[in-house]
C-alpha cells in the first residue's frame, strides 16, 4: 500500500501543483495531503472526499492563518474558505485523472 500512496503523492502532487500560485503551495499541499489519506482509506468518492475534508477542516485555523499572512487580509469567511479549499480536492483528483494516473 506505500507504494501506492507514495505514486499518489509523487505524481499527482507535482501535476495539480503546477496549476497552483507558488505562494499558496503549502496550502495547497496540505489539501492534497487530506486527498492523499482519503484515498488510501477507500471508500466511495462522496466518502473520500468528506474524509479529505475532515482533515482539511481540523487544519482550518491554520491555513486562514497562512491565506491571511500571504494576502495581508483577515479571512471573514471561513464557509467560503473551507468551500474553496474543497474545490481544490476535487481539482487535485480530477487533474489526476486527466493525466492518466487513477486516483486509488
Amino acid at each position: 500500500m506505500w507504494s501506492r500512496i507514495k505514486r499518489i503523492i509523487g505524481v499527482a502532487g507535482p501535476v495539480a501543483l503546477e496549476f497552483v500560485p507558488a505562494k499558496f503551495e503549502g496550502v495547497a499541499r496540505t489539501v492534497y495531503a487530506g486527498v492523499t489519506n482519503a484515498e488510501a482509506a477507500g471508500g466511495t468518492a462522496e466518502t473520500k472526499l468528506a474524509i479529505a475534508m475532515r482533515y482539511v477542516k481540523l487544519l482550518l485555523p491554520a491555513i486562514a492563518e497562512t491565506v491571511e499572512k500571504i494576502t495581508g487580509k483577515e479571512v471573514v469567511d471561513e464557509v467560503a474558505l473551507a468551500s474553496a479549499l474543497e474545490h481544490l480536492a476535487s481539482f487535485q483528483v480530477q487533474i489526476t485523472k486527466a493525466v492518466g494516473k487513477r486516483p486509488l
